[in-house]
């Protein structure tokens, strides 16, 4: 009687679920992007056919892309390949690699996980019942990261650890409104700074807009970075 021989299946099986909804953009961050927002539509060979989601941008024209799944508190990233088009769906091949972070808005690698600066106006709505009449505070972005932003307030103004606020970001491609709480606050000269934490709890479609935020913000540092700077002789 012949030996039964335990086989395993040659070609790799794609991670893709029906209905899962997945942020794409391009896997070079240095080229021009709007990120979508797109369906699994449904599961064909060893991929599966992405739809885009209403009001979402269209899918990015290059075919090496990252897909982006919020999934409770953990991240799943994929690095796989756009090979087929029709209309406003695409065809994306089994991925290359993939990745899982827990508590994270963006699973990307060492080099490109980092706080960036950000000089945009906020308005900081103050949260509670005592406040319900108190007019929405300025202020503007300092800094930001997967895990929370930086704030530059007057230094007037009065915050405390664990106050709740609102933050809205307006000024920028992706509107951002979330709520959060000041985990610390600090004076530097004439200078007031808040340090805020994005929430565990935040839904879907705010980690997806989030995420839409930093990676623009991400991109616009990294290639500000490589432009020429010109530098002038004191006294001239």
């Amino acid at each position: 009687m012949a030996k039964k021989i335990k086989t395993v299946p040659i070609q790799p099986i794609a991670p893709y679920r029906t209905g899962a909804r997945y942020m794409v953009f391009p896997a070079d961050l240095q080229a021009d992007f709007s990120v979508c927002q797109a369906l699994v539509e449904s599961l064909e060979f060893n991929g599966a056919w992405l739809s885009v989601r209403d009001a979402s941008p269209p899918f990015p024209g290059c075919e090496e892309v990252s897909l982006v799944e919020f999934q409770a508190n953990s991240v799943v990233t994929h690095r796989t390949r756009i090979l087929r088009r029709e209309s406003s769906r695409v065809w994306v091949d089994c991925p290359s690699l993939s990745g899982l972070s827990k508590s994270e808005l963006l699973p990307m690698g060492a080099r490109q996980d980092f706080r960036v600066a950000a000089q945009l106006p906020v308005v900081i709505v103050l949260k509670g019942e005592e406040f319900a009449r108190a007019l929405p505070r300025s202020g503007s972005l300092r800094d930001l990261s997967r895990g929370g932003l930086g704030l530059k307030v007057p230094v007037e103004d009065i915050y405390a650890k664990g106050q709740p606020i609102e933050v809205q970001v307006v000024s920028f491609a992706y509107a951002v409104s979330v709520e959060s709480t000041v985990e610390r606050v600090w004076v530097e000269g004439d200078d007031k700074f808040l340090a805020l934490k994005f929430p565990d709890e935040l839904t879907p479609d705010q980690r997806e807009r989030i995420s839409s935020f930093v990676l623009h913000v991400q991109r616009k540092a990294s290639l500000e970075s490589t432009l020429p700077v010109l530098w002038e002789e004191s006294g001239s």
